[in-house]
């Protein structure tokens, strides 16, 4: 008796890989057999990476494998920031239960994974702002309920900065994607300004080498604002793509002070920060 075919149209395969995550299609489909190899390698993978027929084209000669469409997928678009929302971490009990007396207003302690100069203060919710200025799908997507929970980070007369470091390679992002795809790096996060108080603002981005200690590439966006008599927020945003081979490192700083010289903490409000990367389109300039 002839052995039944389980061969099926490569249609088929398609449609059935189309609803396996990218992990299961690499470590488990592919090892199948020849055929599956190929459709994974030289199709699926790629048209998750690469969802346009454009994109396709305008990589078709870049050396790519499976790792490097897999971290396209998967990493591209994910918010680089940790602690983007500034969460403390309590020491024990009794300070857990000390902070939630008070959870407006949280002065001077360190917040993971954060570097900080100058004073600052966590407010929960952000005093003197008109929350409605957020979008409600901003505040959802931030797993935020609405504006009562919202955290926000303000800063005083003296000036405060903070940056954090991201180490692409900690993050699983390998060297070939950003030496051979060189993605374009989008920063952007929410600031606030008081109903009473005006204010002024950088966001900056510092591109570094391996082991390098000054920057290759930076670009920084100021902003003042009058103190308008609303108080109001407004998402503000950079970008940086072109920046050659050999990044490794990304800092996003973000600086702020009330421009009144107040005192207490009256000056820009930081909320919702990201970091992330996305590919270069063909008239990115």
């Amino acid at each position: 008796m002839a052995r039944p075919s389980y061969n099926l149209p490569l249609e088929v395969l398609e449609k059935i890989f189309s609803y396996v995550d990218s992990k299961c299609l690499i470590l488990k489909c592919r090892l199948v057999c020849k055929q599956w190899q190929e459709l994974v390698d030289d199709d699926v993978l790629i048209r998750r990476a690469l969802k346009t027929a454009k994109e396709r084209e305008m990589f078709q000669d870049v050396d790519l494998g499976i790792r490097e469409f897999y971290e396209i997928e998967n990493y591209f678009g994910k918010n680089l920031i940790q602690n983007a929302n500034f969460d403390l971490q309590p020491m024990n009990i009794a300070s857990a239960f000390v902070s939630s007396l008070s959870p407006t207003f949280v002065r001077n302690r360190g917040i993971p994974h954060w570097k900080t100069r100058g004073p600052y203060q966590r407010e929960k919710p952000p005093i003197g702002t008109e929350g409605e200025s957020i979008p409600i799908h901003i505040l959802k997507k931030n797993g935020i309920a609405d504006i009562k929970n919202m955290p926000a980070i303000v800063t005083s007369y003296s000036g405060t900065q903070q940056y954090q470091d991201i180490v692409l390679s900690d993050l699983r992002i390998s060297d070939t994607v950003m030496d051979e795809i060189q993605p374009v790096i989008v920063a952007e996060e929410w600031i606030g300004t008081r109903f009473d108080c005006g204010n002024s603002y950088i966001l900056e981005l510092q591109l570094f080498r391996k082991n390098c200690d000054r920057p290759v590439h930076t670009k920084s966006l100021h902003i003042n604002t009058r103190c308008l008599g609303n108080g109001v927020w407004r998402k503000v945003c950079i970008t940086m793509g072109h920046y050659g081979k050999g990044v490794r490192k990304i800092r996003f700083i973000r600086k702020g002070q009330d421009n009144q010289f107040w005192a207490g903490f009256y000056g820009t409000k930081f909320a919702f920060c990201r970091v992330h990367l996305q590919l270069p389109k063909a008239n990115y300039k």
